[in-house]
């Protein structure tokens, strides 16, 4: 009799265990969001891709960056990854007449690789790079407080004392 009552206690704590990592999980990856959210007209605006905790985000209809984003009660909080070198300041070094990316997927750090040779092109000081560098790496986590129905998604978050609010509606 005493081995079935440690017996059927072990699957208890084995069945309490399981059903807590299976709500950590949801709670981190809200399906909810999987698919297409997109602010403005479509191809203009800000486009928005989830799939189980990764997301890319478009600017224009071009890639801009991707990660991952893990959600904890109404907060989202995106990884950037990768950024995208065809998107990712390429009209602004078109204006100055400068070296360009590459159209290609970079990690964080090869990303900050290829675009110090660019600064240093434009004219930019040892300093002014560092300090462009380090506010690129403190976007990495991109924290935002959201409320979703059916087909809209808002994101609100503060930067430097001013609000941003982003509506998407889902495509």
């Amino acid at each position: 009799m005493i081995n079935k009552k440690k017996w059927f206690g072990k699957i208890v704590i084995i069945f309490i265990f399981v059903l807590i990592i299976n709500w950590k999980i949801e709670a981190q990856t809200n399906s909810n969001f999987n698919g297409i959210w997109v602010t403005g007209e479509e191809g203009t605006g800000i486009e928005l891709r989830f799939n189980n905790g990764n997301f890319e985000r478009f600017l224009g209809g071009t890639p801009w960056d991707r990660g991952t984003y893990t959600i904890n009660n109404n907060e989202i909080v995106f990884t950037v990854t990768h950024s995208f070198g065809e998107g990712f300041l390429n009209d602004l070094f078109d204006v100055f007449g400068v070296s360009r990316l590459e159209p290609k997927w970079y990690s964080n750090d090869e990303f900050i690789l290829a675009i110090v040779p660019i600064f240093i092109e434009l004219g930019f000081s040892e300093d002014v790079i560092n300090n462009m560098i380090s506010s690129m790496n403190s976007a990495i986590n991109q924290s935002f407080t959201y409320s979703m129905d059916l087909d809209t998604l808002i994101l609100t978050s503060t930067i430097e004392n001013t609000p941003l609010i982003f509506i998407y509606n889902k495509r």
